[in-house]
């Protein structure tokens, strides 16, 4: 967290990608796999799916807001 703090930059590129660049992020990509073998498995995994589900939402356009954050967490329990 101290090195964080010393980086000029305060948003992840995630987010950089979403609210700045208006573009796609990585993370459906990287995380389908890990979706699709806990799929296989029987494993739930109710907050990556449901923050993958939020991220491709906001790829297409949804609105970025706090309330977000709250859903998510719900999700985790």
């Amino acid at each position: 967290m101290a090195r964080l703090r010393t980086q000029g930059k305060d948003r992840s590129g995630i987010w950089r990608d979403l609210a700045v660049r208006h573009r796609p992020t990585e993370v459906p990509t990287h995380y389908r796999p890990v979706l699709d073998r806990a799929g296989r498995r029987g494993v739930a995994i109710p907050g990556i799916q449901r923050l993958v589900e939020q991220i491709t939402e906001l790829e297409g356009g949804a609105t970025m807001d706090e309330r977000r954050i709250a859903e998510l967490a719900g999700a985790l329990r």
